[in-house]
């Protein structure tokens, strides 16, 4: 999740998650999004941010 963020600036969604990480335990995936939220706070107000940079 942070290498796509920081490579694209695109917050990658729960069902995108579950693809990328097909049969990947439940309670990791939860953990790993935790730990990501954990880093850059609320992810809709980084790609609003995020957008708004990249068109300014």
């Amino acid at each position: 999740m942070k290498h796509r963020f920081v490579r694209t600036g695109h917050v990658p969604n729960i069902d995108e998650l579950r693809t990328e990480f097909t049969g990947i335990d439940q309670t990791e995936l939860r953990e790993g999004i935790a730990e990501f939220e954990t880093i850059v706070g609320d992810w809709s107000e980084v790609e609003v941010q995020h957008a708004t940079t990249k068109t300014n």
